[in-house]
């Protein structure tokens, strides 16, 4: 919509007779300064109203750019500073983006330097960007400290494959099973976890041979396979579905051993059913880490994609410099949500 509204405006631009400039008072600036608020936050075109405003005054080049650009600049850490507060859970993290870069503001009317600007940025991104390692350290030492409950979708599969015998859990030739790749995410997990210092204690896993075999493949010893987070889809009743629903919810909110920590290796239907549509788009080796409030609810702390889990040992071992895309707000949940 506001890509629309801009392009009427750049045609009105180009088909207008010649107008007189308009001169009003501060409000009117306000105004325009907060649609510039609104579009930044809608679609992150935080100039685009302040631009048009100073068109609308006959202001020059030069003096146009003096007040626009460093409108837009300033908006810059507000919206950073937002989103750090803010951490949205969605799927994707709130990420920062060094894009943000490509403006280079006016001082004055005047462009302001390259490096000037780069200064400016790093002040501005720096304290986030410190925040954000800290709080990956954080998480990451809470884990092991153990406590924690870790949800994990099983590893890759063969994607031309399917499961033609649903019914028969032991009929595992006509299952959907791990590829090469999702082996070897199981074994790259598990040696991670290792790596990091991350106690497990007790691994449970789907029926299905795929969450066997990567909860196997982790490495942490015997295995734990339970119908209670397998797949059931329309093969089971709705009441069954509800049942393993609300089993997993119960895993999650189960408080582990305080120097160990819970892992289940399930599937995305039973993800998406006990967490929410934010796990529509949860990836094959995806964890999820929960850490549950000691009531039978949980709260979300921060999801690893599974190619993820080798920056982090680098990142422990040099360095706090990899950041996972997984990284939440925390997610408060009640043992009774529906």
């Amino acid at each position: 919509m506001i890509g629309s509204l801009l392009i009427i405006y750049g045609s009105y631009l180009l088909l207008r007779p010649p107008v007189r400039s308009i001169s009003h008072g501060r409000v009117s600036d306000v105004c325009a300064g907060f649609l510039g608020g609104i579009t930044g936050g809608l679609a992150g075109f935080p100039g685009a109203f302040v631009t048009i405003w100073c068109g609308l005054k006959g202001w020059d080049k030069a003096h146009q750019r003096g007040v626009y650009q460093p409108f837009i600049l300033s908006m810059q850490p507000v919206t950073l500073i937002t989103i750090q507060l803010m951490r949205p859970a969605s799927s994707v993290q709130a990420q920062l983006d060094w894009k943000v870069c490509a403006f280079v503001p006016a001082e004055k009317g005047k462009p302001m330097s390259r490096l000037r600007f780069l200064l400016l940025s790093f002040v501005v991104l720096f304290p986030m960007i410190v925040s954000n390692w800290s709080a990956q350290a954080d998480w990451l030492d809470d884990l092991r400290l153990g406590g924690y409950v870790i949800v994990l979708r099983h590893g890759a599969t063969y994607s031309n494959q399917a499961d033609t015998d649903p019914l028969n859990m032991k009929n595992v030739a006509a299952q959907r099973q791990l590829n090469d790749q999702g082996r070897a995410q199981a074994k790259t997990i598990g040696e991670s976890m290792r790596r990091l210092k991350i106690p497990v204690s007790m691994v449970v896993t789907s029926t299905l041979q795929r969450a066997v075999e990567t909860g196997t493949l982790l490495g942490f010893g015997e295995v734990t396979a339970t119908s209670d987070v397998a797949e059931g889809g329309l093969v089971v009743s709705p009441d069954e579905n509800s049942r393993r629903t609300l089993a997993l919810r119960r895993l999650a909110g189960m408080h582990p051993p305080a120097d160990n920590n819970l892992v289940i290796v399930t599937h995305k239907p039973n993800i998406m059913d006990a967490f929410g549509k934010d796990w529509f788009d949860v990836r094959e080796g995806e964890a999820s880490v929960f850490e549950p409030d000691g009531y039978g609810g949980y709260k979300l702390i921060v999801r690893v994609q599974a190619n993820e889990w080798t920056g982090l040992v680098k990142a422990s071992r040099d360095q706090p410099q990899a950041q996972t895309s997984g990284l939440r707000s925390p997610l408060l949940v009640s043992p009774g949500r529906d």
